[in-house]
Formats: C-alpha cells, structure tokens, sequence
C-alpha cells in the first residue's frame, strides 16, 4: 500500500469515527430530554391525581371512579368541595350532584370540582366595563 492511501485510509476511518460519535452524543441528548419530559409528565400527574372513596369504608380508596369491593357503595371524590358535579367523560351534558354511572354509556362518572366546570353564561357575573 503506498503512502497516499495510507493517509487516505486513515482520514476516512477518522471521519467514519467523527460521525458516529456526533450522531451517538444526538441521541443521547435526545434520550436525555425523552427522560425530562416524561419526569414532567410524572410530576404532572401525580399533582392532579384524584383519589376516591367509599362513604363507609374510608380504608376503600383508588384514583378513578368505582364500586367498594365491600359494600358495592358508589366511591365518592375525596375531601371534594361543595359544588363537585359528576360527570360522564364521553356525555359532558351527563351532570349530578352524587356518584354514579352515566344512562347512555353506563361509565362511571367523573368528579369535577367547582373550578374544573365554570358556571354557564347566564349565571355568571356580567363583566364591568372599561
């Protein structure tokens, strides 16, 4: 092998090497932001967790809607405040002041507090001018 492609050898496995580090450390920076993100989204979640409850067995809790497994009893919205409605998640206009399961899909519904569902046009207070 003469010297010329030697060198030609050697500068084409460098730049094969530069490469792939440059595309490696992408990835790992994208791997890294994968990771940001999906901590964000944990965190987001765990801040808007609902917990449920049964009336009678306070020791009965999950985070959605259901049934005690001791007494078959509706599990209410821990802690909700007055004014909590429930909701069916695929009928909205399925609203109650109580738990329970909605009459066209039979899903359970959804506690939503007063802040989640605003109050409709008419009741709400009209606006001041400026």
């Amino acid at each position: 092998m003469t010297r010329h492609n030697s060198w030609a050898v050697i500068a084409a496995v460098a730049l094969a090497l530069a490469i792939w580090g440059c595309a490696r450390k992408e990835q790992q920076a994208e791997h890294e932001h994968e990771g940001e993100a999906h901590g964000a989204m944990v965190a987001m979640a765990a801040d808007t967790m609902q917990v449920y409850v049964c009336r009678h067995h306070l020791e009965i809790t999950q985070n959605r809607p259901g049934v005690c497994p001791t007494c078959g009893a509706l599990l209410v919205l821990k802690g909700a405040p007055a004014g909590t409605k429930y909701v069916c998640p695929m009928h909205p206009e399925v609203s109650q002041d109580e738990p329970g399961r909605c009459p066209k899909c039979s899903m359970f519904l959804v506690a939503k507090t007063p802040e989640e569902h605003p109050a409709p046009a008419a009741m709400q207070p009209p606006r001041s001018g400026t």
